[in-house]
């Protein structure tokens, strides 16, 4: 009997619901935590940007993790950092950078060894100012140690605002395919998914108005192989941090716009503009290093 108006109509049932909270048995994709599992985030919050690379200890090259005693099985996660955005004058249309790659690698057994220390290193996010046309690509985020050999999810490609931009077109940084040019690729996994390009798509207008950057998001957090969240431009030129913030909060993954919804790896936006100034591009999301261990007494 139903105990509902959902189970009612049959279209989304509560068995339904139940069924999405289970993840999948390897990448453990989407969501987080597991049953049985502890779950530690690395992170670059805090306020961290790219020019806090150096002087601000703690927001990218972290103390080592050590395996706590009594694990059986540990699963590691990685994303890249996301490109920057490109900087805008006169009169340019843009694209965004491209977002980190995403990996995992699960050991267990033998390969698990009590106080065993692994280095990490997280991506910082591309730097939107470093112009005039394309932004900085986004950095790599790494674990070495025990088991792990080049463990790594590289950082996503810059975005850039160009003069010359088809209209009426899809396009992207280069037009090779992936894992080729515009993908970042990832090392020494089981298994994972190569950053995402950033996109655009350009109306045939006179004014950039209502024209569109695809901001690409990395696999791993709601899916297997990423995507593109939208952001709009509403005007003739602009800096896209509003767009940015606004678009990514879609993906209701890091919290919401007013939470600065810190979504790793995603790649910045470009600036663009028409008849004259000139816009920044944003700087691209750091990444991100996630930890799942499981206690022997919990198998």
């Amino acid at each position: 009997m139903a105990t509902n108006l959902r189970d009612l109509l049959g279209v989304v049932t509560t068995e339904s619901i139940k069924g999405m909270a289970v993840s999948d048995p390897v990448t453990k994709v989407p969501p987080f935590p597991s049953k049985g599992m502890c779950v530690q985030y690395i992170s670059a919050t805090c306020g961290a940007t790219c020019d806090s690379y150096d002087n601000n200890y703690g927001y990218y090259d972290y103390p080592d993790w050590q395996v706590p005693v009594g694990v059986s099985e540990i699963i590691f996660e990685i994303w890249g950092g996301g490109g920057g955005g490109g900087n805008a004058c006169c009169c340019t249309y843009p694209i965004p950078g491209s977002s980190g790659a995403y990996a995992y690698k699960k050991i267990s057994g033998a390969e698990v060894v009590a106080g065993c220390s692994y280095a990490m290193e997280l991506g910082r996010g591309g730097c939107g100012r470093t112009g005039p046309a394309c932004g900085a690509p986004g950095g790599k985020t790494f674990i070495t140690g025990h088991s792990l050999t080049n463990f790594c999810a590289d950082g996503g490609h810059a975005g850039c605002s160009c003069c010359n931009l088809d209209c009426c077109t899809w396009k992207t940084i280069d037009p090779g395919s992936c894992p080729g040019g515009i993908c970042s690729p990832y090392y020494g996994a089981d298994g994972g998914w190569y950053g995402v390009p950033g996109a655009a798509y350009k109306f045939c207008w006179e004014t950039h108005c209502w024209n569109k950057q695809h901001l690409p998001f990395p696999a791993g957090l709601v899916n297997k192989r990423g995507g593109w969240t939208t952001m709009i431009h509403c005007e003739c030129y602009g800096c896209g941090y509003c767009g940015f913030h606004y678009g990514v909060s879609q993906l209701q993954w890091g919290g919401s716009y007013s939470e600065n919804n810190y979504v790793p790896g995603v790649g910045g936006p470009s600036g663009w503009a028409a008849g004259g100034g000139c816009c920044y591009g944003q700087n691209g999301n750091p990444g991100l290093i996630r930890i799942s261990y499981k206690y022997t007494s919990n198998v």
